[in-house]
């Protein structure tokens, strides 16, 4: 070692390199950095802009959700309190009829059939209702149980 101190080695490089180099400083721009500051806001208000896009997307695609799930329970709903029940009676109806010997065989065919149709409709409405319910969760970005479902469908009909 040179018998200096590290801080005094430093020193001296420091003033070393100083004598040999051209010193530059960096200044501030003229124009009090306005530009760099105008594009910072705009980036920020195109930010913003977007950031308001996609949270009315996602209200948008919430509530087309939630009315159509609601909308396929009400069907589901109306189908097995008034059309399943209606068809159940027609069939055992024409059933009777037929061993009474009042009808044939076709019309007792025919109400069975209407029966099956009305059945698989109640199950084609279920699942669409079921459907409904994944891309309610998936607007929402949360599992949805049938007390919030309820409270939802509360809150949309006030609106």
């Amino acid at each position: 070692m040179t018998g200096r101190t590290p801080s005094e080695s430093m020193a001296h490089k420091v003033e070393r390199q100083l004598r040999g180099d051209i010193l530059t400083l960096a200044l501030p721009p003229l124009d009090g950095n306005r530009a760099n500051i105008g594009q910072a806001q705009k980036a920020r208000l195109a930010a913003g802009k977007t950031l308001e896009d996609r949270v009315k997307s996602a209200r948008h695609d919430a509530d087309a959700a939630a009315a159509s799930y609601r909308a396929d329970l009400e069907t589901e709903a109306a189908i097995r309190a008034k059309d399943l029940p209606l068809a159940e009676a027609l069939s055992a109806q024409t059933e009777r009829s037929l061993k009474a010997g009042e009808s044939d065989r076709s019309e007792a065919l025919a109400a069975a059939v209407a029966l099956t149709q009305t059945r698989a409709n109640a199950l084609e409405a279920a699942r669409t209702a079921s459907d409904d319910r994944l891309k309610l969760e998936d607007a929402t970005r949360q599992s949805a149980d049938a007390s919030e479902l309820s409270l939802l469908s509360q809150e949309m009909m006030t609106k």
